[in-house]
């Protein structure tokens, strides 16, 4: 009891200190907030991840509601009325997140899951509670939870914006309100992992809470108007992006004994997976800018730029000194910045799924690849 009530206390500093990493790299107005797992764009997502939590027989896609609507939260969700229309990120993830349709941003829990299944069970049935439906263990599910919980409560904080003094205060009070309903989901994933009672999960969960808050700090020695080079975004998205799903999958195998060969495959899945996602969040975001906002700052360190610098050092010097966006958007274009950070990240989405070559076909992987290789 000692030691869980010290781990509570541990996770509780690490949570703090990942709020104020993520308050440091508070990011600009103009920036959009939507969410675009693999590079599918019609209804073939949507079908996947029905499919998949059929094969589960669990939605996770009801793990933010659930919370959303809790009565701590009750009081808060009220509070956003007075956000709407002022073009607060809270406002639009909030609603990303009430949606309860196969495409919401409920994918992590979904595939914590989907790799417990592939995995399947190595501990006897006495010493694992198994839900018979689906061969996954109620504590699993929880994890699979608590993974949706941390990365909701990461997703609100991503949304607090740098307010300047003289803007409206309304985009204050949205900050104020990411803050504290993200504090509100991240007590109760602190809570959740502690009633897992397995002290080598919970350490592992709170490493990658650690991950995150290095992470969140590594963006913010980044110099602003310079471009960063390919393997120091890999290195730093790997702790915000990887590390929580990696590790979460790498849990979800040691609740069911297996060997530590498995836990490493299935925990460098889930890194090439949220390195996979993260680069087509930062593509969307690319082609979803608003140059003409008075706010609009260049994404110098998303993939796209990054990538076209890389095949075009020439590119360097256009973005890191001319003013005018629109030349610096279609110079990134030009180099085929877009194009080359696809093709990452559909290479790390290949990548991860091969991890899971140690594992012997099944529905569950076919799902799995259904998912994340579109």
């Amino acid at each position: 009891v000692p030691y869980i009530l010290n781990t509570r206390c541990t996770m509780y500093n690490i949570l703090y200190i990942s709020r104020c990493a993520s308050l440091l790299s508070r990011r600009c107005p103009s920036i959009s907030y939507s969410r675009h797992y693999g590079s599918a764009s019609d209804g073939r997502l949507e079908r996947a991840v029905a499919e998949a939590e059929r094969v589960v027989g669990y939605s996770p896609s009801y793990i933010g509601l659930k919370y959303l609507l809790s009565d701590e939260m009750s009081n808060v969700i009220p509070q956003l009325r007075r956000l709407v229309g002022t073009g607060h990120p809270i406002v639009q993830i909030t609603k990303e997140l009430l949606k309860t349709d196969h495409s919401s941003m409920q994918m992590r829990g979904l595939v914590v899951l989907l790799v417990g299944k592939i995995a399947g069970t190595k501990k006897s049935t006495d010493q694992i509670d198994n839900d018979l439906s689906s061969s996954i263990s109620c504590k699993q599910k929880s994890l699979a939870e608590i993974t949706e919980l941390i990365h909701t409560a990461h997703l609100l904080q991503e949304g607090i914006l740098d307010v300047k003094d003289s803007e409206t205060s309304n985009l204050q009070f949205g900050n104020k309100m990411a803050v504290l309903s993200a504090d509100l989901l991240l007590a109760n994933a602190c809570i959740s992992l502690a009633n897992l009672e397995n002290l080598s999960v919970m350490e592992l969960v709170s490493s990658s809470l650690a991950d995150m808050a290095q992470g969140e700090f590594q963006k913010t020695s980044e110099v602003l108007n310079k471009v960063i080079d390919l393997n120091s975004w890999i290195n730093t998205n790997s702790m915000i992006s990887g590390s929580l799903l990696g590790k979460a999958c790498q849990g979800a195998l040691q609740l069911c004994g297996h060997s530590y060969q498995a836990q490493q495959a299935v925990l460098k899945f889930g890194k090439l997976l949220g390195l996979s996602w993260q680069g087509y969040q930062e593509i969307n975001e690319f082609q979803n800018l608003h140059l003409h906002s008075m706010s609009f700052r260049f994404p110098l360190h998303t993939l796209p730029v990054i990538l076209a610098v890389r095949n075009n050092p020439d590119v360097r010097a256009l973005l890191e000194e001319t003013k005018d966006t629109v030349k610096m958007v279609e110079a990134v274009k030009d180099a085929d910045g877009i194009n080359l950070a696809k093709k990452l990240s559909d290479d790390h989405a290949s990548e991860a799924y091969a991890c899971l070559d140690v594992f012997e076909n099944c529905e569950a992987k076919l799902a799995l690849k259904s998912i994340i290789c579109l």
